[in-house]
């Protein structure tokens, strides 16, 4: 009966995480977005611009959801 138990418990795991791990992934660098977004608010110099597209790079790189990309 434990062992029963066990497996049902491990597939309700198995079956909540599959849908959901790409969900996770797809949209990875979107706090690389957001501070792509804040560094081009918060800008003083132009210089400054090229960390908004390093940051902007990397979180395509990472993954993002259609809305963002």
């Amino acid at each position: 009966m434990r062992t029963h138990c066990l497996a049902v418990i491990l597939l309700c795991g198995v079956v909540w995480a599959v849908p959901t791990a790409p969900l996770l992934a797809e949209n990875e660098g979107a706090g690389d977005l957001d501070r792509a977004t804040l560094t081009k608010l918060s800008a003083k110099a132009f210089s400054e611009l090229g960390d908004v597209i390093r940051l902007c790079r990397s979180a395509l790189d990472k993954g993002l959801d259609e809305g963002n990309t």
